[in-house]
């Protein structure tokens, strides 16, 4: 006859919808670019934490994350997720100001000389 409902595994549970959300979470770019600044990465390069991989000294400030040693340390330096990362980095983070005038509270100004609408012939129009 055949089952008459399905499985209801995991569905509503909040924790293990959380958990496997969170689970892999790395820093967001703008907590990087704050990162790359020399007095916090003279403090991320130099930190010693046994319970990370290979004690948390060979680390990668660009990708925020740590490696057993430095061979995997330097293919990780060539790799595409790498490469990816440090193009994402060349951008200059959104500021606070930034964020305001996007959202209508601050002044905008535009820096452009452009015109915003293309000119349009009347010439052209011809009937």
């Amino acid at each position: 006859m055949g089952r008459l409902r399905r499985k209801r595994m995991h569905k509503n549970i909040k924790d293990q919808k959380k958990k496997y959300r969170t689970k892999r979470r790395t820093k967001d770019i703008d907590e990087i670019h704050r990162d790359l600044e020399p007095e916090n990465s003279a403090k991320l390069l130099s930190r010693f934490d046994p319970e990370l991989p290979g004690s948390g000294q060979h680390y990668c400030l660009q990708c925020a994350r740590t490696f057993v040693n430095n061979d995997s340390l330097s293919k990780h330096m060539k790799s595409k997720n790498h490469k990816k990362r440090l193009k994402e980095l060349m951008e200059k983070p959104y500021d606070h100001e930034e964020a305001e005038a996007a959202g209508g509270k601050g002044s905008y100004v535009i820096t452009s000389t452009r015109p915003l609408l293309p000119d349009t012939n009347m010439d052209t129009f011809n009937d």
